[in-house]
């Protein structure tokens, strides 16, 4: 698996399912979507493997070495996102408070 650049067009992308999420989240809550965009990035990660290998065999070969490589990004991302939270818990809290009491 390649190295992913954390470059202008990663944080769009990021910001453009970030804004789907939010709006998600009024609808249905943000449980809910939390859940969902796990599942989506789930599947979606299982595709590139599956779609990675050359036939069946293979991609139960490369099976484990595939969890050995995504399960410790999204540790990694968690932790980092987490924080960022708790060093602007402030900021970030009173902001997302103040707009859904309006």
């Amino acid at each position: 698996m390649s190295e992913i650049k954390f470059d202008d067009d990663f944080f769009d992308s990021v910001d453009s399912f970030i804004d789907v999420a939010n709006e998600k989240s009024g609808k249905i809550g943000p449980e809910k979507v939390g859940a969902a965009l796990s599942y989506a990035s789930a599947r979606f990660n299982a595709f590139i493997v599956a779609s990675s290998s050359v036939d069946l065999n293979q991609l139960k070969e490369i099976r484990d070495g595939a969890k050995k490589h995504f399960l410790p990004i999204y540790e990694k991302n968690f932790d980092y996102n987490l924080d960022m939270y708790e060093e602007n818990y402030e900021k970030y809290i009173n902001k997302f408070r103040k707009q859904s009491d309006s």
